[in-house]
């Protein structure tokens, strides 16, 4: 399914993380997804069913009997043309309930009734996470097909600390969208590269690049959300490690090199985002160097080619790259395909508005033939996903014809 759905039920329960859960619902608005909220009665002793209402742009639903919506059976009908169920914070008792089967108020008997995925963000005390009654339901629900985000680690609100906090607005709603996407790489393994990489002049000063990693880790995101079990390779980033992914901090073009290496064995595809730097320092200094002792001339060296490397070794069954090109996109990244013995290479334009550092990017994929799709502008994530779904197609082709 594509995003952003057209409608999510949301289901609030009682617990203080529902103030988190508020600014997921605005998020989730921001992203044009409609939501129907349902709240069940101690949430609405922890936030006013008009906040909601106001936060969702629906009404609220909170009664099983009303006597209006009952008649067109509403408790069945909320759920039929939604995408997925979201249930936030969860509290250890609702999860107990939902364990059992419970169907006693509106938000378990559309639970109980739905047909679509349900996702659970599980917020509470952390000896309550822990406890052998919540272990055991957890261990039900999921074997019930339910979606359950781990709890992050913390202080919480009680002023214990531990296992129990809800999570990052982000990371809920990149797992609804996980939840939502075909698992098209279930049981592959993708490495990505991400990010920079960093060549010393000396102890304070680097050669670099503007590159935040956004693209790689959104790639990363959707290759995950495709099934599959990523390792993110990265170097120094501007945004956030994203959750539920394998990750390897790296700083030079070497490093990387060597932490490709180490992945590539029982891997199936390679996807190389990371903008690494072509050359380091040939003598970079152990003491910062004064502005009267500055070289005239910096000597430079090659660093490794890892896109090179993997095709010549070839490392991968797939093997994707990215080229960066402020013009000729498509032509540079052709020559860089077969150059470098890639299966696929995704030239993405630089420039006002596009690559480096900001949202929007636009694409241009091929292969070795010249083939492009042209994808863009469009948001990294977006973009991510489409070559997610064009790397498993190719993958099996490459499958079937080497069978």
């Amino acid at each position: 399914m594509s995003w952003p759905p057209r409608r999510v039920v949301v289901v609030l329960c009682g617990g203080v993380a529902i103030i988190k859960a508020l600014e997921v619902i605005r998020r989730l608005r921001d992203e044009g997804v409609a939501v129907t909220p349902i709240m069940t009665a101690s949430a609405q002793r922890f936030v006013s069913p008009l906040l909601v209402q106001a936060l969702a742009d629906a009404s609220v639903e909170r009664e099983l009997f009303d006597a209006a919506s009952e008649q067109r059976m509403g408790h069945i009908r909320l759920t039929r043309d939604a995408a997925a169920i979201l249930v936030m914070p969860t509290t250890a008792d609702m999860m107990a309930r939902l364990a059992q089967g419970r169907a006693d108020d509106l938000a378990t008997a559309a639970i109980l009734a739905a047909q679509c995925p349900v996702v659970l963000a599980p917020a509470m005390n952390p000896a309550m996470w822990s406890a052998p009654p919540t272990r055991r339901n957890v261990t039900t629900l999921q074997q019930d097909g339910r979606i359950i985000i781990p709890p992050a680690r913390g202080m919480m609100a009680c002023g214990e600390e531990g296992e129990g906090r809800f999570p990052e607005a982000q990371e809920v709603i990149e797992e609804l969208r996980a939840a939502l996407t075909p698992k098209v790489l279930r049981g592959r393994k993708v490495v990505v590269t991400a990010g920079p990489t960093r060549e010393w002049l000396d102890p304070v000063r680097f050669i670099s690049n503007p590159s935040s990693g956004a693209m790689g880790v959104a790639v990363a995101q959707a290759a995950r959300a495709a099934g599959a079990h990523v390792v993110l390779i990265h170097g120094p980033l501007t945004v956030a490690l994203p959750a539920g992914i394998e990750t390897v901090a790296v700083e030079s073009a070497r490093d990387m090199a060597v932490a490709v290496e180490g992945q590539a064995p029982d891997s199936d595809i390679g996807i190389f985002v990371a903008a690494v730097s072509d050359f380091r320092v040939a003598d970079p200094k152990g003491a910062k160097m004064a502005r009267s002792d500055h070289p005239e001339v910096l000597a430079l060296v090659e660093n490794p080619d890892i896109l090179a490397m993997a095709g010549k070794k070839n490392w991968f069954k797939l093997r994707i790259g990215f080229a960066a090109q402020t013009e000729d996109v498509a032509e540079k990244a052709t020559e860089k395909c077969r150059r470098k013995q890639a299966h696929l290479v995704a030239g993405n334009q630089v420039g006002a508005g596009l690559g480096f550092g900001v949202g929007a990017n636009r694409l241009e994929v091929v292969d070795r033939e010249g083939t492009v799709s042209a994808w863009g502008p469009e948001d990294k994530r977006g973009l991510a996903e489409r070559l997610i779904a064009l790397a498993a197609q190719r993958l099996e082709r490459i499958e079937e014809a080497g069978a």
